[in-house]
């Protein structure tokens, strides 16, 4: 078994054991999203296609996303709130995550021989940010963030090549590095006791002097205590506008469970 994922899995069991369901949002603050806010401890929620998370202490939280863990790539996430009064919170959040995959190709080309090659390839990546959050007025918060990720990539592999004169191997590899400065926005408002929107903006400065902006906008739904579904949308936009590519606005839906 994959010590990294069954370590992840065995931390929420011992959170999810004895929690007791909470409300929607009883503290007046979207914790799904980026804010400086963190789930309350002892509770947490189980999502499909975003971020699971639980709290480990009042300024404590934990989190992972599962569809990697799945595809073996673990990853971890951690959430300190530094200080909060009645209408600010600042929060610094780290994440590490890697993976590893055996990869394999082969070919014949028209002049009788055959090529072909096997190797790993991983990546890995470790992120750090601040988020300051202002309450003005219930039910809207505010949140404005900045970090740094580093990501990190590698192959490994054997190539090797057959035919009438004869055939060969040799080993190639390759790695490299890329730090990304990133920062955005976040606005989260409370609409009822079921129903919340999030939209947010997030801009990634790449290696190339581009940069990446993501924006998101979602409605949150509570049915009950427990589940409750996500449904909004997402796209991309590169600036400098000359020259950018163009992405298409994307749907996005998700369900998770609070615990």
């Amino acid at each position: 078994m994959n010590r990294p994922i069954f370590s992840v899995s065995l931390a929420f069991a011992i959170v999810l054991v004895p929690a007791v369901a909470q409300a929607s949002w009883p503290e007046g603050h979207v914790v799904e999203g980026d804010s400086a806010y963190t789930v309350p401890a002892g509770h947490g929620r189980i999502s499909l296609l975003g971020r699971s998370s639980v709290g480990l202490g009042e300024r404590v939280e934990l989190s992972t996303y599962l569809p990697l863990d799945v595809l073996l790539f673990p990853n971890l996430g951690l959430k300190w709130r530094l200080l909060q009064s009645d209408t600010v919170a600042l929060a610094l959040k780290g994440g590490v995550g890697g993976g590893l995959y055996p990869v394999a190709a082969g070919v014949t080309v028209p002049i009788g021989a055959a090529v072909g090659g096997a190797g790993l390839v991983g990546a890995a990546y470790q992120n750090v940010d601040l988020t300051l959050s202002v309450t003005p007025a219930q039910p809207v918060t505010l949140s404005l963030r900045a970090g740094i990720m580093r990501l990190e990539y590698g192959l490994t592999a054997v190539i090797g090549a057959a035919g009438g004169g004869g055939g060969g191997a040799a080993g190639v590899s390759s790695s490299g590095h890329m730090n990304v400065p990133n920062g955005g926005f976040e606005l989260d408002a409370l609409l009822s006791t079921k129903n919340a929107l999030i939209a947010e903006a997030e801009a990634y400065r790449l290696h190339d002097n581009t940069t990446l902006i993501a924006p998101y906008l979602a409605w949150y739904h509570a049915f009950g205590e427990h589940f409750h579904l996500v449904v909004g949308g997402f796209t991309f936009a590169e600036l400098p506008a000359t020259n950018a590519r163009r992405f298409l606005p994307l749907p996005y839906a998700n369900v998770y469970w609070n615990f």
